[in-house]
């Protein structure tokens, strides 16, 4: 999932079809155990078609799936720590006001803790006056960075209230640094959002976009072979329902 600048909402990518993908790997090896059967006798022009080369573009393209899921689920387990951490944020922040409130903070001092509050979670005020000038933020517009950056400024804002307390949950220090841990769970999914989308993009190219893919190879090969057996051939009838086409999110 590509991130933002910080703000914008991050648009989820087209997801790779582990099905269609496993497939595509099923019947590259029903073409391949053919050409094996045929022996000397499969002898295509296209040089990628050839039985070497169809053979090795294979147990390569192979290969890089299995790195290329290993850091998909890596980059998954990054998303789902950073879910974790953000689940509490909003019930955390209404602690706070509310722990504000309880030390009888002044009117004024007690808004600007709540506005920014609403910021965090999104959420507006009861009463907005269309001309007031100032920008009403909707959790739908709200990426996980401005988030993070409001919860800072709560963080300062709420420090300045300078509420005495014995209580770890309610100190400054305590939610500076789960901002940290915020900041930094965001940086490791950029982080394994990219190694995932690097080890996607050269299985896509071994897979099916390089001009010597294993789709292509096997696309030439699957000709080959009808055009020496026709459609009415046992060597074409064992291979004719295989189907080598590109995925439809690289169309």
């Amino acid at each position: 999932m590509p991130e933002t600048d910080g703000n914008a909402v991050p648009t989820p990518p087209k997801k790779r079809n582990e099905r269609t993908e496993a497939k595509f790997f099923e019947d590259a090896d029903k073409l391949i155990a053919e050409a094996v059967k045929l022996g000397a006798d499969y002898d295509p022009p296209n040089n990628i078609a050839k039985l070497v080369n169809l053979q090795a573009k294979r147990a390569a393209t192979a290969a890089q799936r299995t790195v290329n899921q290993a850091t998909e689920a890596a980059e998954e387990t990054k998303r789902n720590a950073r879910e974790n951490l953000f689940k509490t944020l909003n019930s955390d922040v209404t602690s706070l006001v509310e722990y504000a409130k309880s030390a009888g903070m002044p009117p004024n001092e007690m808004d600007a803790l709540k506005s920014i509050a609403r910021e965090i979670k999104g959420t507006r005020a009861k009463s907005i006056k269309p001309d007031d000038g100032k920008t009403h933020i909707s959790v739908a517009n709200l990426s996980y960075v401005t988030r993070t950056d409001n919860y800072a400024r709560f963080i300062e804002q709420y420090d300045t209230l300078a509420i005495p307390t014995g209580e770890v949950f309610y100190k400054t220090s305590t939610h500076r640094a789960k901002l940290d841990a915020l900041r930094q769970s965001t940086a490791d999914v950029i982080q394994a959002e990219s190694v995932s989308n690097t080890s996607g993009e050269l299985l896509d190219k071994l897979a099916y976009t390089d001009p010597d893919s294993l789709l292509n190879g096997c696309v030439s090969a699957k000709s080959y072979i009808k055009s020496k057996y026709k459609s009415t051939g046992e060597p074409y009838k064992n291979i004719a329902k295989t189907r080598f086409n590109l995925p439809s999110r690289l169309r």
